[in-house]
This record gives C-alpha cells, sequence and structure tokens, in this order.
C-alpha cells in the first residue's frame, strides 16, 4: 500500500535513477512472481504496476525495455498499454480499469517462469 506513494514521491523530488527506476519495475514483477497465484496479492500487485509504470514512464523509458523482457509479451500489448498509460485519464475508473486490464494481460506470463532470470538491470 505504502510502495505507490513512495516510488511516487521518489520520482518527483528526482531521486531515482534509470536503474533504480528498473529495479522498482523488476521488483513489482517478481512480487507478481511469488504471490500472484493469491487473487487478492494478485489484484494489489496489478494496481501497483500499473501506477509504478504509470508514474515512472515519461521520466524513465528504459521501463519499457523491463517489460519487453517478460517471455511470452507481445509487441502489440505492450504498445497498447504504453499508448493508454502516455493519456491523461478523463474517465476515472474505467481508463484505470482498461489500464490494470492490460497491464494484467502482458504479466500474465510472470506467473509461470523464474523472473530472476528474466531481466538483466541496466547500470
Amino acid at each position: 500500500m505504502l510502495t505507490g506513494p513512495v516510488v511516487r514521491a521518489l520520482a518527483t523530488d528526482g531521486s531515482l535513477t534509470p536503474s533504480m527506476a528498473a529495479h522498482i519495475m523488476v521488483a513489482v514483477l517478481q512480487g507478481l512472481q511469488l504471490h500472484g497465484q493469491h487473487e487478492a496479492n494478485q489484484g494489489s500487485l496489478i494496481t501497483l504496476g500499473a501506477q509504478v509504470y504509470e508514474c515512472l514512464r515519461p521520466k524513465f523509458p528504459n521501463i519499457i525495455e523491463v517489460m519487453q523482457q517478460i517471455p511470452g509479451v507481445n509487441p502489440a500489448d505492450l504498445q497498447r498499454f504504453d499508448e493508454k498509460m502516455s493519456v491523461v485519464s478523463t474517465k476515472g475508473n474505467k481508463v484505470e480499469k482498461g489500464k490494470k486490464d492490460l497491464f494484467k494481460k502482458i504479466t500474465n506470463q510472470v506467473y509461470d517462469c523464474n523472473i530472476q532470470k528474466m531481466f538483466i538491470y541496466p547500470d
């Protein structure tokens, strides 16, 4: 619950580097891999992942590279997600649900593979 606001504060005050931003995104994906089989955890982690991506993507374009490393990720889905995240929400929860649904679709493969072998941290 606290991770989203903390990441937003760090991104706002300029404390993050591209490497740190990538590591945060990987940590969220690792959480999905470890705890995503439980519906309550999955919902919270999907929401967190979408929030983190939305917060970090404008300042850290390398975040999309982390997402591209998910095995079996559909590039068209990832591009749609990236475009949807760049649009300012005007319809309230409906757009947010769409963003979360796309994030869930993109990260669905995370539950079935060893995430530690998936990602290479940029320096």
